[in-house]
């Protein structure tokens, strides 16, 4: 059931429960696809997007690099040894981060066992279809189309400066092709800003004041 149009479904289905017609939509990687799709659901009660580091096309070396480190290890004799493999992996995409900001990752992204052993919060099923997707010319295709069908929905991109997923070839384009698109690029960072940057936060309030 890991796959976008389950999360999609769950997401509508979500959203009617709780009897909210109208959304503004933030997404994160695959949140952001997840936006992109849930237009062709529900364009006309989307206010607004923001991407953050992830477009209608995305680089196959990022998606190889996210799935060897969430297919890994996946345990841990402690705290300090989780947050040390996740510097271990994404340390290139968070260049400044301190030995308090690792661990503080860790904490946001493991859990303790009963054992003791810390493990990722996360059902690593979740990495199947991960492994499995190629991003061909086709898929890129179908995206960019869905991509076409956000011209008139307001639109902000948030790209890492380093980012592997989003490379800024594809970020130039898309803000080519949705002449509503506004764009930021945060700096020392990589896939993905955490949106905790000032900039993104400054960026994402103003977006949202000017859809109110």
């Amino acid at each position: 059931a890991y796959s976008p149009d389950v999360y999609v479904g769950d997401m509508g289905a979500l959203l009617r429960q709780l009897g909210i017609s109208k959304v503004a939509l933030i997404g994160t990687s695959m949140g952001g696809l997840m936006a992109m799709i849930m237009v062709q659901a529900m364009k006309d009660g989307i206010s607004g997007i923001v991407l953050n580091d992830v477009g209608p096309e995305v680089n196959a070396d990022g998606l190889k690099r996210i799935a060897g480190y969430t297919s890994g290890v996946r345990t841990f004799p402690d705290w300090q040894s989780a947050a040390d493999a996740i510097c271990n992996s994404q340390q290139s995409a968070f260049p400044d981060f301190t030995d308090a900001d690792w661990t503080n990752f860790a904490r946001q992204t493991c859990r303790d066992r009963e054992d003791g052993q810390i493990e990722f919060d996360y059902d690593p099923a979740i990495t199947e279809n991960m492994n499995a997707a190629k991003p061909g010319w086709r898929v890129n295709f179908m995206m960019w189309r869905l991509f076409g069908r956000m011209k008139n929905i307001p639109l902000l991109s948030i790209r890492g400066e380093h980012s592997d997923i989003l490379t800024a070839a594809t970020a130039a384009r898309m803000r080519r092709r949705h002449k509503g698109c506004c764009s930021i690029t945060v700096a020392n960072r990589g896939h993905a800003p955490t949106l905790s940057e000032p900039e993104a936060v400054s960026a994402i309030s103003g977006f949202l004041k000017s859809l109110a």
